[in-house]
């Protein structure tokens, strides 16, 4: 569906009234065969980026959809998605009605995603038994940001139990991990701290017996800085993989889509892997979608840089769409139209409140 001048701030401004993250995805040369990711959906469903694109809404405040999966579909399908991601949270504790809503976005031809917090998450409980510790043993603790331990492997698996359950009741299409890293608050720019985590007894006894280093964590940095990265880098790894196996086991083809920190591969001295151990080339074996949160008024850089980071994820992927995320008050018809370029397939738009306040102006 194509919208046009009016009808295009129309629809945005519905998405951000209703709490909606909106991403156009144009049809880009994705590195991919065309419809390698469409042929593995059912045939009812399959879309074909190359010539549609994914249009995709994110959906964070879905208290306004709760009992009503209808209204989310029709103001989904009359702005033209294909793509939905919802917090699992619409189906823990919804209305059972809102289990329906594959169903009817089915009908649609419409793509569910659920999205699950990963080591930050509201719904958890982090303390002095499960928290991810400094070289020095304390808890981490950023701003509003704490984190557990990546290696807590009871977590893990109750998580994955919790995806397991949502993925065979619910049927989506995807799965949208969040928080899927180490920890690091990003969000300060370039000024924030980068420290290393995580130091707790679980993580040093993990390293030890994958590399036989038996050190302090200062003797680790210094001496074994490459073992400690690849360590940390497989956790995470290792994770995904067991992710996407279980699920696919359970859905075979479902798709899954990564938030990443909006970092490129050579930025503050290769933190990406470094500090948040998110290794863009191994987790694209499993990741169909790679989504940096580029908030660039946030984290004061130009709208340029947006593009930059998402060039430099394609990059590093075997092909996976990389759609990145703007500020609202970065989505000028301009800026955008510098962002979406060959090899980015897309972007978002976050906040909604903004971005609702700057629909209506433009309505003026």
């Amino acid at each position: 569906m194509n919208l046009n001048g009016n009808r295009f701030i129309l629809f945005l401004a519905m998405l951000a009234a209703a709490g909606m993250v909106f991403c156009f995805c144009s049809p880009r040369d994705s590195g991919r065969a065309a419809g390698t990711l469409a042929d593995r959906l059912p045939v009812s469903l399959a879309v074909d980026p190359e010539v549609h694109g994914w249009h995709t809404g994110k959906v964070f405040r879905w208290e306004r959809y709760d009992g009503n999966p209808g209204l989310l579909i029709e103001e989904a399908e009359e702005a033209g998605l294909n793509m939905i991601s919802v917090m699992d949270r619409y189906f823990t504790r919804g209305d059972e009605t809102n289990s329906r809503l594959v169903e009817l976005a089915g009908e649609r031809g419409i793509l569910v995603f659920i999205i699950f917090q990963t080591f930050y998450n509201d719904d958890a409980t982090i303390d002095e038994l499960n928290s991810a510790r400094d070289k020095h043993g304390n808890m981490v603790r950023d701003s509003w940001l704490t984190f557990i331990c990546p290696n807590e492997e009871g977590y893990k698996m109750q998580r994955l139990q919790d995806i397991e359950e949502l993925v065979r009741r619910v049927e989506p299409h995807g799965i949208s991990m969040d928080f899927f890293r180490y920890f690091v608050y990003w969000e300060a720019g370039r000024d924030g701290d980068r420290i290393q985590t995580c130091f707790c007894s679980r993580c040093m006894e993990g390293f030890k017996d994958q590399y036989g280093i038996t050190a302090s964590p200062d003797h680790i940095l210094s001496w074994h800085p490459d073992e400690w990265t690849q360590f940390k880098c497989n956790t995470i790894t290792n994770y995904a993989a067991l992710i996407h196996e279980s699920v696919n086991r359970i859905k075979p083809g479902i798709l899954m889509n990564l938030h990443m920190v909006p970092w490129k591969q050579d930025d503050y001295d290769g933190a990406i892997t470094r500090i948040a151990a998110q290794d863009i080339g191994a987790l694209s074996r499993y990741f169909d979608f790679f989504q940096p949160m580029t908030y660039s008024t946030m984290v004061d850089e130009p709208v340029e840089w947006i593009y930059e980071v998402g060039v430099d994820v394609y990059r590093n992927t075997t092909g996976s769409y990389v759609i990145p995320c703007i500020q609202a008050a970065d989505a000028t018809p301009g800026n955008i139209e510098a962002v979406v370029r060959p090899p980015v397939h897309g972007y978002s738009i976050w906040p909604f409140e903004r971005y609702l306040e700057l629909a209506g102006q433009a309505q003026q």
